[in-house]
C-alpha cells in the first residue's frame, strides 16, 4: 500500500528547484526524533510533498521514494564516535531516502 509523506525544507538551503534540477537526492542530517522515524519508515513507490518553510510556506511539488536506503555501515561501525557496545547489531539513528521529482 502507498503511503504518502510531507518532507520540508527551506528554500534557501534546498529547494523544490534544486530537486528538479538534481532529479533526485538524499534526505540526509535529519535529528529530529520524529522525523528520522518517519524516513525510516518511507518504502518504494510512496509519494512524497514537498513543502517549503519560512517564505513560502506551501506544498511546491510531489516526489516519489525511489529507493528506501538502509542505516549507514559506519555511524555504528567499530570507530564510530557514537557507538556503543551493544550497537554493533542496533540500526543507525541517522538514515537516509532517495526520492526524485515526478
Amino acid at each position: 500500500m502507498k503511503n504518502y509523506w510531507l518532507v520540508k525544507s527551506e528554500p534557501a538551503s534546498y529547494s523544490w528547484d534544486d530537486l528538479v534540477a538534481e532529479g533526485k537526492t538524499s534526505w540526509t542530517g535529519v535529528r529530529n526524533f520524529t522525523a528520522r522515524n518517519n524516513l525510516r519508515s518511507m518504502h518504494l513507490g510512496d509519494e512524497v510533498l514537498f513543502y517549503h518553510s519560512v517564505t513560502d510556506k506551501a506544498v511546491v511539488g510531489i516526489a516519489k521514494v525511489v529507493r528506501a536506503i538502509p542505516p549507514r555501515k559506519q555511524a555504528i561501525g567499530v570507530r564510530s564516535i557514537w557507538r556503543r557496545s551493544n550497537s554493533c547489531t542496533t540500526p543507525s539513528p541517522w538514515t537516509r531516502s532517495k526520492r526524485e521529482d515526478r
